[in-house]
């Protein structure tokens, strides 16, 4: 059911890069298929949604001819020309960069394995949330991480169709097992949706468990503070969940621009030394390019020298 706008920007973006391009069509099919009649590398297949991306992305990859296969959906598109691949890897990971600001100045970007050897048969897992690691683990693959390959998600849905994306995301994700990996991407979903009780339940519980790490505690801590912000305007909270996810993760820009941008935001001039010590470690982090949160931000240069100028001020 893709926009066939940014479905068309998702393939030319690849055009280059692919000897093939595979479309696997769960709306619109012969729609879909007309717009590419004239593009002979571009093969279009008809899919039933069965309410399980992992199926959908194992049946698509099915389809692919090449030596290698890369994923992108319907409403990303691929930034980074791809003109050589490392034979002596298996899976290649990307990065996939989204807007989180209205301004676009600030970019979220995650680590996402989205390049693999057709033969190792790589398969995802997991209805919502799919995921190859599992049958990475199993299999044992060579991974090459940092490999500079930038996929960018193309556009915003409008609010209708966020809802209708919503409401489908939580209902799957209630119908899996009461698992972790559930309960964060539910909390995830909760957080999204506005339902900051909710999510902040689920967040405080997630916390409390032994099976997540501290860069996972650190995302979800600065996720916390988001729902304490936006749900009750609860500054105190914020600040310390802000300062508890630096501590799990102090290699991180996400925390502390988000700590920085609302000690401006209330001109709390008291917590001037804080705020700078943010100031150092962004700028140390981004030289030295060592953060160590699978999803971390970038953000526009200008957007944070202004906001240095504002707290140097202080008085």
């Amino acid at each position: 059911g893709a926009d066939l706008d940014k479905l068309f920007k998702a393939v030319r973006s690849c055009f280059s890069s692919c000897s093939e391009i595979v479309i696997c069509a769960n709306g619109k099919y012969e729609e879909v298929k007309f717009t590419f009649r004239n593009y002979s590398k571009v093969k279009v297949f008809p899919q039933v949604w069965e309410k399980d991306f992992s199926k959908a992305r194992n049946e698509a990859m099915s389809y692919a001819k090449g030596d290698w296969v890369l994923i992108v959906d319907s409403d990303e598109e691929l930034e980074t020309p791809i003109k050589y691949l490392d034979e002596s890897f298996d899976v290649i990971d990307t990065q996939i960069q989204n807007f989180v600001s209205e301004d676009k100045t600030v970019i979220e970007q995650h680590s996402n394995y989205r390049l693999f050897r057709k033969d190792k048969d790589i398969k995802f897992e997991l209805a919502i949330h799919e995921s190859p690691l599992p049958d990475m683990a199993r299999k044992q693959v060579r991974a090459l991480n940092n490999s500079g390959i930038i996929i960018k998600h193309s556009g915003y849905l409008g609010e209708e169709d966020i809802a209708i994306k919503s409401k489908r995301n939580t209902e799957m994700l209630l119908a899996m097992p009461d698992t972790i990996h559930r309960n964060y991407y539910l909390f995830r979903q909760y957080t999204t949706d506005q339902k900051y009780k909710e999510a902040i339940e689920l967040g405080l519980d997630l916390l409390n468990s032994e099976q997540i790490d501290d860069a996972l505690r650190a995302g979800i801590c600065a996720m916390l503070a988001t729902c304490y912000l936006f749900g009750y305007n609860a500054i105190n909270e914020v600040k310390i969940m802000l300062i508890l996810s630096i501590r799990y993760e102090p290699n991180q820009v996400y925390a502390r621009l988000f700590l920085l941008e609302e000690l401006a935001r209330i001109r709390d001039m008291k917590s001037k030394e804080l705020a700078l010590q943010q100031v150092d470690a962004i700028e140390t982090i981004c030289r030295l390019r060592k953060s160590k949160l699978n999803a971390d931000i970038l953000f526009n240069k200008e957007h944070f020298e202004k906001l240095k100028t504002q707290i140097v001020k202080w008085q």
